[in-house]
């Protein structure tokens, strides 16, 4: 798409401007912001990344060799460290991710509730929150 057509699609939209079914329409079909992860999913996040699914062969490989060694005494207390180290890591990545994860989003709300954008909506300059903008408003990206 060249500038000439850039152009003309921006003239288009300023004569028939969005109305304001035409932006619930836009809002129900791109969606809004993303919302957070659960801590679940935190979890499971946390499960694939590269310590665990290698501490996780460990383990497995140790219970194969407990099984054809018959080591039952105390030969449990290493398949059980290594089960806690991972419970370990996969807690401490999944709460760091939620914390950063709300700091973001606070961080993200702050600016949609705070800062005002200039927009042409309904064939009017208006200042809307940053939050409001929607498919087919046009930006003023200066005055």
């Amino acid at each position: 798409m060249d500038t000439l057509q850039l152009t003309l699609l921006v003239v288009q939209r300023l004569e028939a401007p969005l109305t304001s079914v035409e932006k619930n329409e836009c809002g129900m079909h791109y969606g809004t912001s993303a919302g957070s992860h659960s801590y679940i999913l935190l979890h499971v996040v946390a499960l694939h990344c590269f310590p665990c699914p290698v501490l996780l062969v460990r383990v497995k490989e140790h219970v194969k060799v407990m099984q054809v060694t018959y080591e039952t005494k105390h030969g449990w207390i290493e398949g059980a460290a290594i089960m806690i180290s991972v419970v370990v890591v996969v807690m401490v990545t999944a709460i760091n991710d939620y914390t950063k994860e709300k700091q973001f989003r606070g961080l993200r709300n702050r600016i949609e509730q705070e800062h005002k954008f200039t927009v042409i909506r309904n064939g009017n300059v208006q200042q809307i929150f940053v939050g409001d903008i929607v498919v087919g408003d046009i930006l003023q990206v200066c005055e």
